[in-house]
Order: C-alpha cells, then sequence, then structure tokens
C-alpha cells in the first residue's frame, strides 16, 4: 500500500472512531529513523489525552495491517500555534489571531484575522503596545481582503 492509501485509511479510522476530530496533515518522515506524523484537532482544540487514545488506536490498525513494512515512530498530535493552518476549518478556530501570510508572490503580510468566507479572509491591521523595542505592527494601515488561493502558508504567531 503506499502512502496515500495509507494516509486515506488512516483519516477514514481517526474520523469514524473518533467523531468530531478531523486531519490536518500526514507526513511519512523517512531518514535515520522514520516517523509517521500525523496532525489532529478538533473545532475546539484537541487535548493530549485525546491525542493519546487516537494514538494507542491507530498503533493497534497500522501493527495489524501491516501498512508501513519497516520500522517507525508513531506520534499524534495537535497542530499548536506556528504550525501553518491547512483547513479553512483552522481560519475559523483562529479569528481574532494574528497571523503570517506569505503569498504565492511570496509578499508577507501580518495582520489580526477578521472575517472569513468561504473563498478569502479578512485581515484587520494591529498594533502591539508595550517597549518600543517589543512593538509590532500590521504591514498595513486598512483591512484587506486576501483569496485563499493567492496564500501559500499562514501560520498564527503570538
Amino acid at each position: 500500500m503506499d502512502i496515500e492509501q495509507i494516509e486515506q485509511q488512516l483519516r477514514q479510522i481517526i474520523e469514524n472512531q473518533h467523531p468530531g476530530v478531523f486531519v490536518v496533515d500526514i507526513q511519512l518522515k523517512e531518514g535515520k529513523a522514520t516517523t509517521l506524523l500525523i496532525k489532529v484537532d478538533t473545532d475546539q482544540g484537541i487535548s493530549l489525552d485525546q491525542c493519546a487514545r487516537i494514538s494507542r488506536a491507530l498503533g493497534a490498525e497500522l501493527e495489524e495491517n501491516e501498512w508501513i513494512d519497516v520500522a517507525y515512530r508513531l506520534e499524534v498530535s495537535s497542530p499548536g500555534v506556528g504550525y501553518p493552518l491547512k483547513l479553512h476549518r483552522q481560519y475559523l478556530q483562529n479569528i481574532g489571531r494574528k497571523l503570517r501570510i506569505i503569498q504565492t508572490d511570496l509578499t508577507e503580510v501580518r495582520g489580526k484575522l477578521g472575517e472569513v468566507t468561504e473563498t478569502s479572509l479578512t485581515l484587520e491591521p494591529f498594533q502591539t503596545k508595550g517597549p518600543k523595542k517589543k512593538q509590532q505592527r500590521s504591514t498595513f494601515r486598512e483591512p484587506i481582503t486576501i483569496d485563499f488561493s493567492t496564500i501559500r502558508e499562514a501560520t498564527v504567531f503570538i
């Protein structure tokens, strides 16, 4: 079974056995030690306990079916702050937070996530208070709308 088929099977198992949980990303990193990395979340955020339950269930399933024919380590975790947003529902979860967006033309914008529609998002300007060296400001002065199709990577930052 190739990695795409394994990913599809794992997504099905997770979403069927753990209602409300969705898969953000699955990666098989090969090298000195092969690691199967699975990032999961819920619309309310995911707990360490939920990740552990999913890991145990997947570990048993992977061993039983022998989908991966090399020694590997399984890691199930939340995407965490700083991990790129991959799904539309993640943008909805992060309304009001500060985003760093790199667009397909490699321009970077930073702003506070406002409205999210099916095709675009709105970033609002922000400025933090504090010592001059610690202050941060958006890279624009008025709210801007960005189409999802022009986003190369978006991450939440603190």
